[in-house]
């Protein structure tokens, strides 16, 4: 499955902790120009969120996935600009590592849990088939069982078993 090219903008990003330069993403990367269009959008803004050129009408920070840490060149391109990753970006490229890794682990998961069903099913059948014993009485011990188990199923009561007394049916 392909990822979007901002996945690859956000890992490089990241890993670039001192910030980094609108050239060196330009020369570290190869996208498409229209990509590039959207990433200049977010560069220009975040150069105008710190040089506070905002327009009068507009009276919230403009949208962007770079934070200016350093600034004041001539354009959003200009070296004296350094950028980093903004911390809302940091965190949801986070939440989408946590939630990629997640994912491998419930797929892991479920074949384990396949396998382990298989299993409790299998070992029980094998048990079954494999360790059966066959018991068998000689004549000699058949009558001996016999004569000992007579007498009590003769009476008709276990041993150490008493008589009902009267009233007590």
């Amino acid at each position: 499955m392909k990822h979007h090219f901002l996945l690859d903008v956000l890992e490089w990003a990241e890993r670039q902790p001192k910030g980094f330069t609108y050239k060196e993403l330009k020369f570290s990367q190869k996208f498409e120009n229209w990509q590039w269009l959207i990433l200049d959008d977010y560069f220009k803004n975040a150069a105008a969120n710190y040089s506070g050129k905002l327009k009068p009408n507009v009276r919230h920070i403009l949208e962007t996935i770079f934070y200016a840490i350093e600034g004041g060149g001539s354009d959003h391109m200009d070296d004296k600009y350094k950028y980093v990753l903004t911390s809302d970006a940091l965190f949801k490229y986070i939440d989408y590592l946590e939630l990629k890794e997640a994912r491998k682990n419930a797929k892991e998961a479920k074949l384990l849990a396949i396998a382990a069903i298989i299993i409790a099913l299998v070992i029980p059948l094998i048990i079954a088939f494999k360790m059966t014993q066959t018991v068998q009485l000689d004549k000699n011990q058949f009558e001996e069982l016999n004569n000992s188990l007579n007498p009590i199923l003769d009476s008709g009561s276990a041993p150490g078993m008493t008589e009902p007394q009267d009233g007590l049916q």
